[in-house]
């Protein structure tokens, strides 16, 4: 069973519908950890360090197409949409902020691809706050 601390409903850290699918797949022994890509795990270091740069990141960002692809979406998406679309790297990131950015790789690193069992509507959740 998941902890108290994770799956409360009055703390909302996690969806209640996910915390069920969790706990189900933990107790039959099904639930299979993805390995998060590289650059994923690298993307996530970088935004948390002092002395990261959009430039940097976007070049780390060049070697992951499908994370790549996946920042120029949320960054031309309705929420961030920019007057003229954007399409640099570069530009995307320092729209979005190393914060949404490292969500993002975050995000593509581990779903859907990786995560199909993930209940479609979690995966919404998820990806609307990335959006967020």
């Amino acid at each position: 069973m998941l902890s108290e601390s994770v799956c409360n409903p009055a703390q909302a850290t996690l969806p209640p519908d996910l915390c069920e699918h969790l706990e189900t797949r933990i107790a039959s022994g099904a639930l299979e950890l993805p390995i998060l890509p590289h650059v994923a795990s690298q993307v996530l270091a970088m935004s948390t360090s002092d002395d990261t740069n959009a430039r940097s990141l976007a070049e780390l960002l060049h070697r992951d197409q499908a994370i790549a692809a996946h920042v120029l979406r949320v960054a031309n998406s309705p929420l961030y949409r920019p007057r003229v679309p954007l399409v640099s790297l570069q530009q995307a990131v320092s729209r979005l902020g190393l914060a949404t950015v490292a969500t993002c790789g975050l995000y593509r690193g581990i779903c859907p691809r990786n995560c199909p069992a993930l209940p479609a509507q979690c995966g919404r959740r998820l990806l609307r706050r990335v959006a967020s």
